[in-house]
This record gives structure tokens, C-alpha cells and sequence, in this order.
């Protein structure tokens, strides 16, 4: 029976090729915070982008109201300047 012997440099080898086998933690932790910064980055964004939409979408409302008031308002002067020349031809035909 032959002894297979290892030299030392050849187990410091195989050592450390089992050890970077996986994932480094500082990788992962980089990673993570690429990620955390993207949210950071994004979720402002989104929350700025949902507040611009409902903002717009409720002056718009109000917008469309004004613009229906006005029209009321319109219809009601020339009702009432109607109203006023009847009135002034009443007042003059009696007289």
C-alpha cells in the first residue's frame, strides 16, 4: 500500500478554493444596499408621481365646475336682464 501525502501549500490551496465556493458577504451587503438605494431612489418618485395625478385630477374637477358656474351665472344675468326689460315696459306701458 502506497501513502498518497499532501504537500502544505497544496492543502492551503484546497482550503481556500472551498471558502470562495459561495457568495462574499461584502457582495451581498453591497447588493442590498444598491437595492435599498434604488427604493430609496424610486419610491419618492412613484409617491410624487401618484400625488401629481390625483392633485390634477381633482382641479380638473373644480376646474369643470367653475367653468359650469360660469355658464350659470351667465344664463342667470341675461334671465335677469330679461326680466329688468319686462319690467321697464310694464313700467312704461302703465304710464
Amino acid at each position: 500500500m502506497q501513502e498518497i501525502r499532501i504537500r502544505t501549500d497544496e492543502k492551503e490551496g484546497l482550503h481556500n478554493e472551498e471558502r470562495r465556493s459561495g457568495l462574499d458577504v461584502w457582495y451581498l451587503i453591497v447588493v442590498y444596499i444598491g437595492l435599498l438605494a434604488v427604493l430609496l431612489i424610486c419610491v419618492p418618485k412613484i409617491w410624487l408621481s401618484n400625488s401629481i395625478y390625483y392633485i390634477s385630477r381633482d382641479i380638473n374637477k373644480l376646474q369643470t365646475q367653475s367653468d359650469l358656474l360660469k355658464e350659470e351665472n351667465k344664463r342667470l344675468q341675461n334671465e335677469r336682464e330679461i326680466l329688468r326689460y319686462q319690467y321697464l315696459n310694464t313700467q312704461i306701458n302703465t304710464h
